[in-house]
């Protein structure tokens, strides 16, 4: 179909969408440290702090090119927010010392000032060309403080939300910027505070949760702490943006539900996962074991690698496993890749773990992680830990039984976390789930699904590109439809656990089987921005017994923009 007719069709047909804010990600990776902080520089880069090994004060471009780090450890011992003044001075709040730390333009250490009583834990930081003064915002509270740029405490501001990090100035408008990991939002508020505005974040566009925020331009940045990323969000214009939707077949197995903050309901229950011939049955059985005794003297932030089960045990994508690795915050698995406080549903599925109630725990500061075996099984308890920088009680249980069973029970369990169970495939995100409202249910997959994603964003004046993967090696055709709209269409006559997801009523473009690459030319026409079309791709593979041999992707929802 002409390109130019398939535009005016579109538009013809198809009423604008309102879009996201989230544009894309870019990696920041530091030499062992975790990125916290970020500002502009003045210009076109990013400053960014890191804590670590060694405390850093670093600058980056807006694609993640490292151009030099500065050890501050000497001078500021937990680094987490940093800012620039209108004469290019750098302020960077410090938790160990409780101060706001200020150095030159070249990194130098120059002075301090303290925060005094108003907190013990300063985060974010940013400086206002307007007044001249600073705001620092309350990690453990919800609000910010005013201060001269001599530490003189000018207001105590009051901010909504549950965990306020990051904080940033927009010179265009006078207006602030703040991230609240404890909602998972992004709040725009104007020069008296008022919030005008608040949009998702980091974790709910597939990242680990955000601290440190700053401005370029028309461009929010967020880093995404727990997964060494910087998320950027569009401020003006109609951002280009894909969202999966659906299931590739065949099915995962994967299910999960990530809870945001006091959002989670399974105090007082229990769940069981039963394995199948090719999946696994979820239901409400089990109970809490209050037979535990073996303390394993966990602190913060601590992972148990390879820990000894007695006994051999079926598990999620590895078959028979006999050793078990438990996180101190709230998870077990195979091959963990390090303890880790920052619950995201990217590092969920890439690794083979079961999330018990995967977040940000400190044994450290009360109760204790507990693992005890038996003859035919083996049980991970947290008993009454509380959440990093809170007082709360969590108490919650898993038991790996030899029969390959997973049980799962909670007595008390607040707040934010992610629950669920991923055989580590890095398959297509299957969305969060009620597991509440849910129970019991079935999963029956096998092998990796057909997954359909954006390789690049739908920007009018540039051609946009879709990737399929895990196209099986059997098939000898394939295509990508696009459609006004999605559906969910299931059938006898194709394969068990594959839907059709578009309706397919505009195009299909031509697939290549061997690169999984298909793409269309976006013409360079307004009329085109928010616009939504839906897009599948099908392969035509002989190896299927069903009457249509087909696989099916997930469905694909464009969002056309034009940043």
């Amino acid at each position: 179909m002409n390109v130019l007719k398939l535009a005016t069709m579109i538009v013809a047909v198809s009423g604008a969408a309102s879009a996201q804010v989230f544009t894309g990600s870019f990696p920041l990776t530091t030499n062992g440290g975790t990125p916290i902080g970020l500002d502009h520089n003045g210009g076109g880069s990013l400053l960014f702090t890191c804590i670590g090994t060694v405390d850093e004060l670093g600058i980056t471009d807006t694609s993640g090119n490292i151009g030099l780090t500065i050890d501050i450890s000497m001078n500021s011992g937990t680094p987490l927010g940093v800012t620039t003044d209108s004469v290019l001075n750098i302020w960077i709040t410090d938790a160990t010392d409780n101060d706001v730390d200020l150095y030159d333009g070249l990194g130098n250490y120059v002075s301090s000032f303290p925060i005094g009583t108003e907190t013990t834990f300063p985060e974010g930081i940013a400086f206002s060309p307007v007044t001249g003064n600073l705001y620092v915002t309350d990690g453990l509270a919800s609000q910010a403080f005013e201060y001269t740029t001599a530490g003189v405490l000018v207001n105590t501001i009051p901010l909504n939300g549950a965990s306020i990090d990051g904080i940033a100035h927009d010179p265009s408008d006078d207006t602030f910027w703040i991230y609240d990991s404890g909602t998972d939002s992004i709040r725009h508020y104007d020069a008296a505070f008022n919030e005008l505005s608040a949009v998702p974040g980091t974790i709910a566009n597939g990242l680990s949760g955000g601290e440190g925020l700053a401005i370029i331009g028309d461009t929010i940045y967020v880093c995404a702490t727990g997964s060494d990323e910087v998320a950027a969000f569009a401020i003006n214009g109609t951002p280009a943006t894909t969202a999966q939707y659906g299931t590739g077949c065949p099915p995962p197995n994967d299910f999960y539900e990530l809870f945001l903050a006091g959002a989670n309901d399974l105090s007082g229950t229990s769940f069981t996962i039963l394995p199948g011939p090719s999946g696994f049955t979820v239901a409400a059985a089990g109970a809490f074991d209050p037979n535990f005794a073996n303390n394993l003297g966990s602190v913060d932030d601590q992972l148990f690698v390879a820990q000894a089960l007695g006994f051999t045990a079926t598990f999620p994508g590895l078959g028979t496993i006999s050793t078990i690795d438990i996180d101190s915050n709230g998870r077990i698995g195979v091959g963990l890749a390090g303890s880790d406080f920052t619950e995201s549903v990217g590092e969920f599925l890439a690794q083979t773990m079961v999330g018990v109630c995967w977040d940000d725990f400190n044994p450290s500061a009360g109760g204790a992680v507990y693992f005890d075996t038996f003859p035919t099984f083996a049980m991970i308890t947290w008993d009454q830990v509380p959440q990093f920088g809170d007082t709360d009680s969590n108490t919650f249980q898993v038991k790996l039984h030899d029969d390959g069973r997973i049980e799962c029970s909670y007595v008390s369990v607040l707040d934010d976390s992610l629950v669920g169970l991923s055989a580590g495939i890095g398959g297509t995100d299957p969305g969060s789930i009620d597991l509440s409202a849910s129970l019991p249910f079935a999963t029956a997959g096998s092998g990796l699904p057909l997954t359909l994603s954006e390789g690049t964003r739908p920007v009018i004046g540039t051609n946009f590109d879709m990737v399929t993967t895990n196209i099986p090696a059997t098939a000898i055709s394939g295509g990508t439809i696009l459609g006004l709209a999605a559906t969910n269409i299931t059938t006898p006559i194709i394969p068990t656990g594959c839907a059709v997801q578009s309706t397919g009523d505009l195009t299909t473009l031509p697939l290549n089987l061997g690169t999984g690459a298909s793409n269309i030319a976006l013409p360079n026409l307004s009329s085109l921005v928010g616009v939504t079309v839906f897009a599948q791709s099908v392969i035509i593979d002989p190896a299927q017994t069903a009457i249509v041999p087909a696989l099916y992707s997930n469905g694909l929802q464009i969002d056309i923009g034009d940043v």
